[in-house]
């Protein structure tokens, strides 16, 4: 994946790189409606 980025960092720049990219994946998630359909899947499986 992006392991040639990383080389030579260290493991706070490394943890860094990798709670962005969820922090990134999550935003997107939710903006495209993944919450919503969460819960609404939740509360369909009662």
């Amino acid at each position: 994946m992006t392991q040639h980025q990383l080389q030579g960092r260290t493991e706070a720049e490394v943890l860094w790189f990798h709670r962005r990219g969820f922090l990134r994946a999550a935003a997107a998630w939710t903006s495209m409606g993944g919450l919503a359909a969460a819960q609404a899947q939740q509360r369909s499986n009662i």
